[in-house]
């Protein structure tokens, strides 16, 4: 008995060091200390999912980031540790006419001494080094960090949307899209069906009774042309932002079938600008086929070149295509005729989680340079529809648990470098930011960008913009700030056109898109005559509550006067 247990114990010691370095694979044994990285030699390969590696955020101080011999430097020092090859794993966030804010640096596993080193020569200008990705601990903890298209919790198995499909030599790329054809218009265009509400939304008598004259008489916006869309008005989220105060019921008795429209302002935000800072557009989904798209941006560094390694969760997959509907799209936005840049942070190597902060922060930098150097003259339009959260933080300071700082001093560096760069974006004239408050239920705002928006630099400029339920009291975060809401509960949204979830409903429950539907009312505003330096104001004068007692909800001005066939 004791040589067959001899002979055990070594059959699973030959296991470990023979098969178990070849698939570079490392088991935890008992005897082996919890949260110790295992050691495993691969080399780094560019451009693959199978490499080994490490990522690290070095965060510049104030004072140092319009320092470019110092920049230099730091880059010159960074590519010396650097995983092959070098110069394409440096990269400086940075805006060309504020500086560069932070550097991340990627390198073979094992470099947190190389990293700490060059950063003690900087020791005055540099922030601790962050660690933000690293693949062995990934394969050790991947089953809490990574999760699956299969298992996404926000898709509904039975549904009947009319998955997406395409002609015979034709692919997703070519820009001709066919869907089958069900009968249903809504499922047709390639939208969710939401379960009807409960009841209409009852509008507070009491509340902005109108006197025959529109709200937006102060800038003559009430002689603009105005257009009514009957099948956009199906959908409760939109005929409420062109509702006017008093009873639904009331108005369908006075003016019949007008009073169930979506009204808008005919030039529809023609000539305006909106920045989606997101990820997962799709341009030929049929909801966004008729939106002028500019120029795409890509923050952060290594954008695509390894899409599809990490497993995306289907929320992260059609963010930016839902964001964008709300905003442009052609039966559920407002601002149908605006101008959308898209602006995708996501980076191919580190997916959405570690590392999302420092690609938001340099999108912000990319946009502020594109603003000033594309778009100077234009009215832009930033939207936000995302954030940090709770648990973003809890995992950064998991992976910084050796010797790498406090927590408070790791939070503080990356709001700083995000703070300066907002405040910067906030100073220009002809842009305004538009902030999602958050998508947790009924709590205070504690998430970046948007608790920013109790700072005075931001009051002008810097909408933060809270979710309603479907019976219009607060749903999502609120804070003493925000002073607008719009519908964030069982809203339309497109369907997800490929994937594992090819043609899944998609619940709308954890997301609050609210922000983009005010973005979309602020451009229709400014295309209608509004001046940008008004229209923030303007827009919160309109708000108004849907219930008693609620929240004041988005509402864009235009009055039952206005109404025609």
């Amino acid at each position: 008995m004791r040589a067959n247990g001899h002979n055990l114990c070594v059959l699973f010691l030959l296991f470990e060091i023979l098969i178990g370095q070849t698939l570079a694979i490392r088991f935890r044994w008992p005897w082996q200390k919890e949260g110790k990285l295992p050691v495993i030699s691969i080399n780094s390969k560019i451009g693959t999912i199978d490499q080994y590696i490490e990522k690290y955020d070095l965060l510049v101080k104030p004072g140092y980031r319009t320092d470019k011999d110092f920049r230099q430097k730091v880059e010159a020092a960074l590519r010396k540790v650097a995983a092959p090859p070098q110069a394409l794993n440096t990269y400086a966030v940075e805006s060309s006419f504020l500086g560069c804010v932070a550097f991340e640096v990627t390198t073979e596993q094992g470099s947190r001494d190389a990293i700490s080193k060059v950063r003690n020569k900087f020791k005055n200008k540099l922030s601790k080094p962050i660690l933000v990705l690293s693949d062995p601990y990934a394969i050790e903890n991947g089953g809490d960090i990574y999760e699956s298209w299969k298992n996404a919790p926000w898709t509904i198995p039975e549904s009947e949307t009319i998955p997406r499909s395409f002609s015979n030599g034709s692919d997703p790329y070519s820009g001709v899209a066919m869907w089958e054809t069900s009968g249903d218009l809504g499922l047709d265009i390639g939208l969710s069906s939401p379960p009807p509400p409960r009841h209409l939304r009852l509008r507070d008598p009491n509340h902005q009774q109108e006197n025959g004259r529109s709200p937006a008489s102060a800038f003559n916006i009430d002689q603009v042309p105005v257009v009514a869309d009957w099948y956009s008005g199906s959908f409760p989220e939109m005929r409420q932002i062109s509702q006017p105060p008093g009873l639904h019921e009331d108005q369908v008795a006075k003016f019949g079938q007008l009073a169930n429209a979506f009204w808008n302002y005919k030039e529809g935000g023609k000539g305006q600008v909106v920045y989606v800072l997101d990820t997962g557009f799709d341009h030929l989904h049929q909801e966004l086929m008729d939106v002028e798209f500019g120029d795409w941006i890509m923050a952060s560094y290594f954008p695509t070149d390894e899409k599809g390694g990490r497993l995306t969760s289907l929320n992260h997959g059609t963010h930016g295509t839902m964001v964008t509907s709300k905003v442009a799209g052609r039966t559920l936005g407002a601002a149908r005729e605006a101008k959308i840049i898209p602006v995708l942070f996501s980076s191919g190597r580190t997916g959405l989680g570690r590392g999302a902060v420092i690609a938001i922060i340099d999108g912000f930098a990319k946009i502020y340079d594109h603003i000033r150097g594309v778009n100077n003259k234009s009215n832009c339009i930033v939207n936000v529809s995302l954030g940090s959260t709770v648990e973003y933080w809890q995992d950064v300071f998991l992976w910084n648990r050796v010797g790498f700082g406090a927590s408070r001093e790791i939070m503080e560096h990356y709001r700083k470098a995000m703070y300066y760069i907002l405040k910067e974006l906030n100073l220009l004239r002809n842009a305004i930011l538009v902030i999602g408050a958050g998508n947790e239920f009924d709590i205070e705002v504690n998430g970046m960008p948007a608790i920013f928006g109790g700072d005075f630099e931001f009051s002008k400029r810097t909408v933060v913009v809270g979710g309603t339920d479907s019976d219009g009291y607060n749903y999502f975060q609120k804070s003493h700030f925000v002073r607008v809401w719009a519908p964030a509960a069982n809203l339309t949204l497109p369907c997800e056109p490929s994937g594992p979830a090819f043609g899944e409903r998609i619940a709308s429950a954890r997301r609050n898109l609210s922000a983009p539907m005010v973005a979309g009312v602020l451009a229709t505003m400014l295309s209608a005559g509004v001046p940008i330096d008004k229209v923030v104001k303007h827009m919160y004068s309109l708000a108004y509550p849907r219930v008693k007692g609620g929240p004041r909800v988005l509402y864009n001005g235009i009055s039952t006067s206005q109404w025609h066939w």
